[in-house]
């Protein structure tokens, strides 16, 4: 925890010393303004770009994991705060299914009040680490939105905000 606490003040104090290396005026101003909204979009961008590496991650072990039967073995309601009723509760059923060591596993998955939930689901796990579960096949729309989200999105807002990044940094050593 430290070590994060000692990168986040880091970061904080870059741009105080970028602006001290540009020698005032107006550079400062665009240091400043550079490193901290590229830091945003560059960040809004890894974060898309690691979503779309979940999706597919979800899609690989779909395809390539054991896939099961599960049936239901019970369920609970569980608070979802900031909701208002009657959307603040919501079903969590648990799925049971034996792996192929012949472990009993359980597989809890939230739902809203208004989905089914049925008695047996189809389950894909990684034999090597039983713990990564995907219920129910991906469809073809969710591979075109996650190729899009990374062509369309992720790439270019991810180089953008390092070009943000890279003025910033450049603003000191560059110009009068």
């Amino acid at each position: 925890m430290r070590s994060r606490a000692w990168l986040l003040v880091l970061f904080l104090l870059c741009p105080v010393g970028l602006s001290v290396l540009a020698g005032g005026g107006a550079r400062v101003a665009q240091v400043v303004v550079g490193w901290f909204c590229g830091s945003l979009v560059t960040g809004f961008g890894a974060a898309l770009l690691f979503g779309v590496r979940a999706e597919w991650r979800n899609r690989r072990l779909y395809l390539r994991g054991v896939s099961v039967m599960a049936e239901l073995t019970g369920q609970e309601l569980v608070d979802v705060p900031d909701q208002e009723p009657p959307h603040h509760r919501r079903r969590r059923p648990a799925y049971g299914f034996t792996d192929l060591n012949g472990v009993r596993r359980t597989y809890r998955t939230e739902r809203s009040p208004s989905d089914e939930v049925r008695a047996e689901v189809e389950l894909s796990y990684d034999p090597a680490d039983p713990q990564q579960v995907v219920q129910g096949a991906p469809t073809a729309w969710t591979t075109v939105g996650a190729v899009l989200a990374v062509l369309l999105l992720g790439l270019p807002v991810t180089a953008a905000g390092l070009g943000l990044i890279g003025v910033a940094l450049a603003a000191p050593f560059v110009g009068p």
